[in-house]
């Protein structure tokens, strides 16, 4: 029943083996080569199918009619440079706030650069309220 186990041979006892034959390079550069060609056919393959994808878009894309005419949308558009825009308008605030004009020559109203109209109001102060006189701004409610 019990068997005694059978002497091991003195060269497989605690020997690493390892590979006694190398790789082949024919095989070796078969697969490259294989791998190359795969590649090379994958991508003819996806670039005719992607043509023929935007070919069936093209044709089930509708014909543009020919009384549509010009397809500039209405203003307001977007602004090309914003930057430009916004310095033109800058500097026709400073104009504007920087010189003189007549507003209404008949009632005397004038429009004077703000600096000088800090000064006044710094000089004269703010004018009293009238309390006698009903306020411009509210209007009466009709009965």
């Amino acid at each position: 029943m019990n068997e005694p186990a059978a002497p091991q041979s003195p060269d497989s006892q605690g020997r690493v083996g390892y590979e006694t034959t190398d790789a082949s390079a024919f095989y070796v550069g078969l697969f490259a080569l294989a791998l190359v060609f795969m590649t090379a056919l994958v991508l003819l393959f996806l670039s005719w199918m992607f043509w023929r994808f935007e070919a069936s878009a093209e044709l089930a894309d509708p014909v543009q009619s020919p009384v549509a005419g010009d397809q500039t949308p209405p203003a307001p558009r977007l602004q090309t440079q914003p930057s430009t825009e916004l310095a033109r308008l800058r500097r026709g605030e400073d104009q504007t706030l920087g010189s003189y004009k007549w507003i209404d020559q008949h009632q005397g109203i004038v429009r004077i650069p703000i600096e000088r109209a800090m000064e006044l109001l710094a000089k004269r102060g703010l004018p009293a309220p009238d309390a006698g006189k009903p306020n411009a701004t509210k209007r009466e409610r009709a009965p």
